[in-house]
């Protein structure tokens, strides 16, 4: 008999198995769509259409965005941005006269100069930058000069669109910064915010030393693609805190394993332009703007403490043909072969100072990780250099990477913290003129008396008159404030009553001199020659100097200076004994023939000496004349030779010009080509992409229409099974009437 419910049990199953099949062959023909080389071929080449398109609109706007993005003002320049110990703010303009005149001079203060390269992005919020801003080896700074390089991705729209660099980013960035610093519980006030496409430069400073600043100024100078583009290059500022003048650059040079000789022409383009009214090299015009003065009144490296610093990019120095890879030998000897470090940066190396290197590379890692990349060379791109003038004494309390910050980009973010005082401008030199002060008193006090030592004493009390003189120059020098002021006075009283005194020493120890002979230092002669001759302790003491002057060394001119006694030799001194006796007598008094004949032969000595001084004098300017005359004529032979080194330099430039030029255009023609073969490949990819997608709709088809078939067989068995049964159904039905009636007939026949 023909089992019903198993039949259909069977139907069902086979339905049901195929439908399955239909559903796995699907997926599986799209994910090995999707996740194929051609699939990604697919994907690659539909973006690049997108990005085809987008440059094409771009193209169409590019002058109208130019022109918006010029005309856009600075945002943060010359504004100050108070951070309250609750986060409250306020914005104001800086003047000068938000601030009352401080009385005290600058105290030692603490800056801190951060520099991270962000890869395009925002700081991860993963990242702590508590440990970058403030770590727990120092102490709150001051000062904080914040700079990143590539805020943005760099490229050819962010490069026209952020030329003044991106003001979401940019506020993003500092907010980030100010809730930290509002974190110490000090009020802090931003000083400056700026950027440029991808660079910025924010600085804060600690409410109780903003009145020392004045004199802010800022500039931005652009190294990329021949000085065209901000892509590269610097954003600085630079102010003046007390008798300090303060100036930091941060900066972003060209990148490339080999592109040293770009990298040092973006650094010197950058140090000869920044804040100059006319380009160097080129003699344009960088006419004033948006804030930034560009007067020529200063350079970076002319200041008492300036900072060069950021992505130097930086390379170790392999061999030409070598490409992207990691150096022999282990990590710590990498940095043997660092180019900063081997002078490969002569406008750095000769001025600026680093602290040492004691961090890991600072560039590539693998995003999240510690691990640096096997597709770069490792490098210690990030550094910060320091150039300081002899006015200001600077200390460095740490210069280090921090290896924590992982998750935003692919450098490591670098800090130096220093302390900077103003010692040798203003307290130093008041102890160095009071130890020169008590210098001179012992030099007075241990003179011999010796008529045979006045050759010695003169000497001594010239050289006592030059160092009182030197000294009082120097404290006339100073720019001076409060309680410094009085004390300056009582050394320059002090300095006046040891030069009255030295005065009257040497009119003791020296002869009465001829008119015609040089007067003595500190004389009031009229003559010509007393405006070649120093002035006096007294002078000096007693007039003011003038207000460009700068303070000399006075410790190191003091440490110099020796004092011996004169060796003894049988040559005769240019100063007689004899000279000292006196020659006249008294009126009235008997003098005997020896008496006068002695009197006539010390007149006839110091008419002589008088004659030979004279001669030697004459002599010496002869000396000096035929000197001035041979370096003229030396200065006139050396002209052609100079327009001869000026002439090839410059055709130097030009070659080295022409052959960057020509590295452009055969880079841009391979770049063209590229992307020509790039467009064909992607047109391949995305036919063989249609084809792989008809080959998968087809499959799709098929299974729907086995899945169709199989329904019908379904269904088909279903209505035989069901025929059978009611086939089979009628049959016993009519058994059981013919047996029924069978039985009727049966019992009707009984």
């Amino acid at each position: 008999m023909f089992n019903f419910r198993s039949a259909v049990n069977k139907v069902s199953d086979a339905a049901k198995a195929a439908k399955n099949q239909a559903a796995d062959s699907v997926a599986q023909a799209r994910t090995h769509v999707e996740q194929s080389s051609v699939g990604r071929g697919v994907a690659e080449a539909g973006r690049a259409a997108r990005s085809s398109v987008e440059q094409s609109e771009f193209s169409s706007s590019v002058g109208r965005v130019a022109e918006a993005a010029r005309a856009k003002a600075e945002q943060g320049i010359g504004k100050v941005r108070s951070l309250g110990a609750h986060g409250e703010s306020r914005r104001t303009t800086w003047s000068a006269e938000d601030w009352a005149a401080p009385t005290e001079p600058l105290p030692p203060l603490d800056v801190r100069v951060c520099s991270w390269n962000l890869h395009g992005s925002l700081i991860a919020p993963e990242d702590d930058v508590k440990s970058w801003l403030l770590p727990s080896t120092v102490s709150v700074a001051q000062l904080y000069v914040v700079g990143v390089q590539e805020l943005v991705e760099l490229g050819a729209k962010t490069t026209v669109l952020n030329a003044s660099g991106d003001d979401a980013r940019q506020q993003a960035l500092e907010s980030r910064v100010e809730d930290t610093l509002t974190s110490t519980g000090h009020r802090f006030l931003k000083v400056c915010g700026f950027g440029m496409v991808g660079l910025a430069l924010i600085i804060y400073i600690r409410e109780d030393v903003a009145p020392y600043l004045r004199s802010l100024d800022c500039d931005r100078v652009k190294t990329g693609m021949d000085g065209q583009f901000g892509n590269k290059g610097s954003v600085c500022a630079r102010f003046v805190m007390g008798d300090v003048s303060f100036c930091f650059a941060n900066v972003h040079l060209a990148s490339g394993l080999h592109n040293t000789y770009e990298r040092t022409q973006h650094l010197v383009d950058v140090l000869a332009n920044a804040f100059q009214a006319t380009q160097a090299f080129k003699g344009t015009s960088r006419p004033a703007k948006l804030g930034f003065k560009r007067q020529s009144r200063y350079k970076i490296e002319s200041h008492h403490f300036s900072v060069v610093f950021g992505d130097f990019n930086s390379r170790l120095q392999m061999p030409q043909e070598e490409k992207e890879c990691h150096p022999e030998g282990p990590p710590d000897a990498w940095l043997e072969k660092d180019q900063l470090l081997l002078g490969y940066y002569p406008c750095l190396s000769d001025a600026f100072h680093e602290g040492v290197v004691a961090f890991p590379p600072t560039y590539k890692y693998i995003p999240g990780t510690n691990q640096l990349t096997d597709k770069r060379c490792p490098a210690w791109t990030d550094r910060i250099f320091y150039r300081v003038t002899r006015q200001t004494d600077v200390a460095i309390h740490e210069y280090d990477s921090f290896a924590n910050l992982i998750c935003t980009s692919d450098h490591r973010p670098i800090a130096a913290q220093f302390r900077v005082m103003q010692d040798k401008a203003s307290s130093s030199a008041e102890s160095v003129a009071e130890a020169r002060i008590e210098e001179a008193r012992g030099l007075l006090a241990d003179l011999p008396t010796g008529a045979d030592q006045a050759e010695f004493v003169c000497k001594r009390l010239l050289a006592i008159d030059d160092h009182l003189s030197t000294t009082a120059q120097g404290l006339d020098d100073l720019t001076l404030v409060g309680a410094q002021r009085e004390r300056r006075r009582e050394l320059l009283s002090q300095i006046e009553t040891l030069g009255k005194d030295v005065e009257s020493r040497k009119s003791d120890a020296s002869p009465a001199q001829p008119s015609s002979a040089t007067p003595a230092l500190g004389t009031n002669a009229t003559d010509s020659t007393t405006e070649s001759t120093p002035k006096s302790a007294f002078d000096l003491a007693s007039s003011s100097a003038p207000e460009s002057a700068s303070l000399p060394d006075a410790a190191s001119a003091l440490s110099e200076m020796q004092f011996s006694p004169p060796a003894r030799t049988d040559v005769a001194s240019p100063i007689s004994h004899t000279a000292a006796l006196p020659i006249g007598l008294p009126s009235g008094s008997n003098s005997t023939d020896a008496e006068i004949a002695a009197r006539e032969s010390a007149e006839n000595e110091t008419a002589e000496k008088a004659a030979r001084e004279a001669a030697e004098k004459e002599a010496a300017e002869k000396v000096a004349s035929e000197a001035a005359e041979k370096e003229a004529s030396e200065r006139v032979a050396r002209e052609p030779e100079k327009e001869a080194a000026e002439k090839a330099a410059s055709a130097a430039v030009e070659k080295m010009a022409a052959e960057k030029a020509a590295r452009e255009a055969a880079e841009k023609e391979a770049a063209e080509i590229a992307a020509r073969e790039a467009e064909k490949e992607a047109a391949e990819k995305a036919t063989t992409a249609t084809a792989e997608k008809e080959a998968a709709e087809k499959a799709t088809r098929e299974a729907a229409e086995k899945k169709a078939a199989e329904e019908a067989a379904r269904r088909a068995a279903e209505n035989e099974a069901a025929e059978i049964a009611a086939r089979e159904a009628t049959e016993k039905e009519a058994a059981e009437n013919a047996a029924r009636e069978a039985a009727e007939k049966e019992a009707a026949h009984g």
